[in-house]
């Protein structure tokens, strides 16, 4: 009886390499999304980590400054929040204050238009409050934004909200600042701007976007 048996030099047929390679680039694949997701875990972390530390150094910033707030990050530190702690979140966002440093103003028919430099791209809606500090001692308080402000990158912008004063015009002493409040009852806002300068949105949910 005639007996057939495989040659072991035959090799792997192209059936079996490409079943083979399928199975490596399916492992890959798996690997690849892991990766991607862990470090996109860990982005999330350190900025919600980041906002937990900004928003305790406001608030004790609040506490020593009669309930005022920071016109931004860099006056918290180093008393409030230390540069080490927010450098070391700078490599893949930065945080900032919903605040803008107020260039000058003006008030007609009981219209007070403010200009604020922004440098980085912001909304601020219709009917959105406002807390306007150090412009002047009759425009200074919490305020209703009368008009949307979009910007599409760094420069400056105008928001106009309703006043009783009599002001007509002024340019305000300097560490004169707007801050935008997106939530009724938050006292600021901690913005998440990514590498390109773009704010994604307010912390903490924002980090989540990252």
């Amino acid at each position: 009886m005639w007996k057939f048996t495989r040659r072991n030099d035959e090799g792997f047929t192209i059936i079996e390499l490409l079943v083979v390679l399928t199975v490596i680039g399916i492992l890959s694949g798996i690997a690849y999304v892991g990766l991607n997701q862990a470090r996109s875990n860990s982005i999330q972390d350190s900025c919600k980590a980041a906002f937990q530390a900004v928003d305790l150094g406001v608030a004790s910033y609040q506490t020593d400054h009669g309930g005022y707030m920071p016109g931004s990050i860099t006056a918290l530190e180093p008393n409030y929040v230390s540069q080490s702690t927010l450098e070391s979140y700078s490599k893949n966002f930065s945080l900032k204050l919903g605040s803008f440093s107020v260039v000058n103003y003006s008030v007609s028919n009981g219209i007070a238009t403010l200009t604020f430099a922004n440098d980085y791209v912001l909304d601020i809606a219709k009917d959105e409050k406002l807390v306007v500090a150090g412009v002047s001692s009759s425009l200074d308080g919490t305020h209703v934004a009368l008009n949307a402000v979009t910007t599409s990158g760094a420069g400056t912008a105008q928001v106009s909200f309703a006043v009783n004063s009599g002001d007509t015009s002024g340019i305000p002493a300097a560490g004169a600042y707007l801050n935008a409040i997106s939530n009724p009852g938050d006292p600021f806002d901690i913005h998440v701007i990514d590498l390109a300068g773009h704010r994604i949105g307010t912390a903490p949910k924002a980090c989540s976007s990252l």
